[in-house]
C-alpha cells in the first residue's frame, strides 16, 4: 500500500503554500469553474452557479466544525483518565504496549489535520448523497440503509440548527448525529470496503491520484475551505482513524458502566478532580503529569470500571473481533 501512495503523492505535487501553520502543501490549483465539484469527477452543469458554490462551502464548514467540536469534547474527557485506563486503549491492539494513550491537545495543527481525515469523509459523503448519489456507487461504495439514514439525520440536524460554524457552540443535534454515524461505522460487524465508508475512504486518495487523467479532485486541487489534508501519508491517515475511534469508544464504554451509585460517584469524583484548564489554551504544552498515586486506583470502584472498559474495548476493537478498527489496524502492523 505504501508504494502506490508514494506514487499518488508524486503525481499530486507541485509548489504551493499550505493553509496550515508552519507547513506547506505541495498541491496544484484547479480551475475556478471546477472548484464546486469538491471531490467528484462527474457532476452536473451547476458549476457556474455561485449560490450553489456558497451553499456547498457552508455545508463543508458546518460539518468540519461539527467534527472538531465533537472530537474536542471527547478528547478533553480522555485527558481526565489515569494512565491505567489509557493503557487499555493502546493494549487493545497491542497487548505488549507500555505507553498509555495520549490525546493530540499539545499540538493544535496536528490535532486539526487528524480531525480532517474524518471530516473530509463526512463532507464528501454528505455532499455526494445530496447532489450526486450515483457517484458513490460508481466509486465502489454501497451505502446501507442504516448508513444512509444516519447521513440524512446529519443533514436534518444541520438544517435544524442553522448550519453552525462557530467553535463555541455547545453539543447539540449536529454533534449527536455525527457521533451516532461515526460510532456505527466503528462498531459495524464484518465490514467490507464496499459497504463501510471508513474502510472505503482509506483507498480513495490512493486510487484517485494513481489513476491517469485530469479528473482528480481528491488528492490534488486547492479551493477555499478545503478540509482534506492532501499531504498526510497513508499511515498517518490510518492512525487518525484509529485514534479517534478510541476517543469515541471510551466515552461510549464508560456510559455503559452501571455500578451502584457509591462506586459511580467515587470514580466521577476522581475524574472531575483532574485539572484540564490548560486545554483551553489550545496547543499549549501539557503540564507534567504528576506521579499518580497507584493506591488511589486500587479501590473496588476503579477495579470495576477498568475491568468494564477492558471488556468493552475488546468487544469494539479487539484484535480477534470482526469490527472495523481491527481491519484498519492490520495495515499499521
Amino acid at each position: 500500500m505504501a508504494e502506490p501512495f508514494a506514487e499518488a503523492l508524486r503525481k499530486a505535487t507541485t509548489n504551493c503554500e499550505s493553509g496550515w501553520i508552519d507547513e506547506r502543501h505541495d498541491i496544484p490549483t484547479i480551475a475556478p469553474e471546477d472548484r464546486i465539484r469538491f471531490l467528484s469527477a462527474e457532476l452536473s452543469n451547476r458549476i457556474n452557479d455561485k449560490e450553489r458554490l456558497q451553499d456547498d462551502r457552508l455545508d463543508r464548514r458546518a460539518l468540519y466544525t461539527g467534527v472538531m467540536r465533537l472530537f474536542d469534547e471527547k478528547e478533553i474527557l480522555v485527558e481526565r483518565w489515569p494512565a491505567k485506563a489509557r493503557l487499555i486503549l493502546t493494549q487493545v491492539a497491542d497487548s505488549a504496549s507500555t505507553q498509555p494513550f495520549e490525546t493530540h491537545y499539545e499540538n493544535l495543527t496536528r490535532q486539526r489535520r487528524r480531525n480532517a481525515v474524518w471530516a473530509s469523509l463526512l463532507c464528501f459523503l454528505v455532499y455526494a448523497w445530496e447532489n450526486e448519489e450515483a457517484c458513490l456507487r460508481e466509486m465502489g461504495l454501497e451505502l446501507s440503509d442504516e448508513h444512509a439514514d444516519d447521513i440524512m439525520d446529519i443533514q436534518q440536524a444541520l438544517l435544524m440548527e442553522g448550519f453552525p460554524v462557530t467553535m463555541e457552540k455547545k453539543h447539540g443535534m449536529v454533534e449527536a448525529a455525527i457521533e451516532n454515524f461515526f460510532h456505527g461505522l466503528v462498531r459495524e460487524e464484518r465490514p467490507s470496503g464496499r459497504g463501510n465508508p471508513l474502510l472505503w475512504w482509506i483507498t480513495i486518495p490512493v486510487r484517485s491520484a494513481v489513476e491517469e487523467g485530469g479528473d482528480d479532485y481528491i488528492s490534488r486541487g486547492v479551493f477555499r475551505e478545503n478540509v482534506l489534508p492532501m499531504d498526510l501519508d497513508v499511515r498517518t491517515r490510518l492512525e487518525a482513524i484509529v485514534h479517534y475511534a478510541k476517543v469515541l469508544e471510551l466515552y461510549v464504554a464508560f456510559g455503559k458502566w452501571q455500578p451502584n451509585p457509591e462506586r459511580y460517584l467515587s470514580v466521577e469524583k476522581d475524574l472531575n478532580a483532574v485539572d484540564c484548564t490548560w486545554i483551553g489554551q489550545h496547543g499549549g504544552p501539557r503540564p507534567e503529569r504528576a506521579l499518580e498515586d497507584e493506591t488511589k486506583y486500587d479501590s473496588e470502584a476503579w477495579k470495576d470500571v477498568l475491568s468494564h472498559l477492558e471488556k468493552e474495548f475488546d468487544i469494539a476493537m479487539g484484535n480477534c473481533r470482526t469490527t472495523t478498527v481491527p481491519e484498519i489496524a492490520k495495515l499499521l502492523r
